[in-house]
């Protein structure tokens, strides 16, 4: 990659970044957003002061923050994430599923019939993310 393509391309990593962040309302999805990005780049084996500008330490330490707000909140509602994951607590929810059902699309909602769920994903919408990556 030659010196002016280089720029161009820092350039235009830096400003995906920031519409990234700017197109968010939640520090978390922010943060996650740029991970994501990070992640990809790095599969494209891009440069490490390429990877630098999507950089942003002002959303990782609001992210944070609102991390160790809910951490909190959760502690104060006594509600044990830890121990929610923990083997012998993962066996005792899968031993409650009927197995002798072909599971649906429920089964993967984990049976929460009442919320619907949205994924919004580059690995959900192929056209966007090859726009993206064209892009870069």
């Amino acid at each position: 990659m030659t010196l002016a393509k280089s720029r161009h391309f820092k350039r235009d990593v830096k400003a995906i970044s920031k519409t990234l962040v700017e197109t968010s309302s939640d520090a978390i999805v922010d943060l996650s957003r740029l991970s994501r990005l990070q992640r990809e780049l790095r599969f494209l084996n891009a440069l490490e002061k390429i990877l630098s500008t999507t950089l942003n330490l002002e959303v990782t330490r609001l992210s944070d923050k609102v991390q160790k707000e809910h951490s909190e909140q959760y502690k104060n509602k006594e509600i044990d994430f830890l121990n929610h994951f923990l083997l012998k607590s993962v066996k005792e929810q899968l031993d409650l599923y009927n197995v002798s059902n072909i599971p649906d699309k429920q089964a993967l909602a984990d049976g929460q019939q009442d919320i619907p769920q949205v994924f919004r994903s580059f690995e959900k919408n192929n056209k966007q993310a090859r726009q993206l990556l064209t892009w870069i």
